[in-house]
């Protein structure tokens, strides 16, 4: 090996990716030495996070993304935790939506399946009764890949099935960034009751409580719209 390769390994650092385009991170240097992770990357100006869970539970909750068990052979699609809205997710045109993390337990065996676009499979992973799933890569997969211009109305669709004879219960996540590419900034989002499935419609992106209006309940959100620090 080179000089040159020796220094990449001993720092840990990732060589620089040829197709860097949109204002794209660098994934070499201080960002990505040994240990670096995504959860504690500062994000950039045209970023924010934008995540999607499922927790199937019989113990009831007011947060967007906690339902209740799950049917035997079930099929659940994950929740925008923003908005409360289930996926499929419409990525806005002139954005790009990139899949950094996933995660997932179940207390019964399960598949998870991604569509890109909706209809279209394009990744299948298995999950082991009790066993904990985690993937974390600088960069696993990004609409970009597809629409490189990002002026194509595209969708992106992630489920998880039960696959024994019996209830299922547990956690799913899919952690992204959606990066602003040549579009003006979102200003507002729309966000659904969990209870009566009302949708209010152009509330601030700071919203994290709606008290819904139809059925007077209250669901739960978070608030992904800030840029993340260490």
């Amino acid at each position: 090996m080179s000089e040159d390769t020796f220094r990449v390994m001993e720092s840990g650092t990732v060589p620089t990716a040829d197709r860097i385009t949109h204002d794209r991170p660098d994934y070499s240097g201080e960002n990505w030495k040994s240990g670096a992770t995504w959860s504690r990357r500062e994000l950039r100006d045209n970023e924010v996070w934008k995540s999607f869970s499922l927790v199937h539970s019989a113990i009831p909750s007011p947060y967007a993304w906690v339902a209740t068990t799950l049917v035997q052979n079930g099929t659940s699609h994950m929740i925008d935790i923003s908005t409360g809205l289930a996926m499929p997710y419409a990525v806005p045109l002139g954005y790009e939506l990139e899949i950094i993390t996933q995660r997932g337990s179940w207390n019964q065996n399960a598949v998870g399946r991604i569509y890109l676009p909706t209809g279209a499979l394009i990744l299948e992973w298995y999950i082991a009764q009790y066993a904990l799933y985690y993937e974390e890569t600088v960069k696993m997969m990004s609409t970009i890949d597809f629409d490189p211009t990002a002026t194509t109305a595209i969708t992106v669709d992630f489920t998880v099935t039960e696959l024994n004879a019996g209830t299922m219960n547990g956690f799913a996540s899919l952690n992204c960034i959606l990066r602003q590419i040549n579009t003006p900034p979102i200003k507002d989002k729309d966000v659904r009751c969990k209870f009566c499935g009302h949708i209010e419609k152009g509330v601030s992106l700071d919203t994290w409580r709606l008290k819904c209006p139809k059925c007077d309940k209250i669901t739960l959100y978070t608030i992904l719209n800030k840029v993340v620090k260490d």
